[in-house]
């Protein structure tokens, strides 16, 4: 599950990566925040499909380590799904396009189909992860 959710985690990524050029020449702050979220859920996606929370390099509680990743990774993707969200519906909430609703691409159906995929296979890890009760 965990490389699926890497897969899906990339392709968003690199979705982002490939307009964040554009919001460059729209405004230098919506170019900024489309290469920081490239950047972000490209490095995730590779922390997950590498394995990259190993206790054999990890000191400490790694099954806590790596359900922490699951439920960050989940609230960074459904903000990112939100934002997305608002951006559509109300308009966007900064910068010189403020107020002005954007239209939905064939790029954007790409990046958040993977992501909704994405938070869905967290939303599985977490469940799968769960601390087990100890039985008296």
């Amino acid at each position: 599950m965990e490389k699926f959710v890497g897969v899906c985690v990339i392709v968003s990524g690199t979705a982002h990566g490939l307009v964040t050029q554009d919001h460059f020449r729209e405004w230098w702050g919506y170019g900024v925040f489309f290469l920081a979220t490239a950047i972000c859920l490209i490095g995730f996606g590779l922390a997950l499909l590498t394995d990259a929370i190993d206790p054999r390099y990890m000191p400490g509680n790694v099954h806590r380590i790596r359900r922490l990743m699951y439920a960050v990774g989940a609230l960074g993707i459904l903000g990112i799904l939100g934002l997305y969200a608002l951006t559509r519906t109300l308009g966007i909430p900064l910068g010189p396009g403020s107020g002005s609703v954007e239209q939905v691409g064939a790029i954007d159906l790409v990046a958040k189909t993977t992501e909704l995929l994405a938070v869905a296979g967290l939303a599985v890890l977490l469940v799968k992860t769960r601390p087990r009760e100890i039985q008296p």
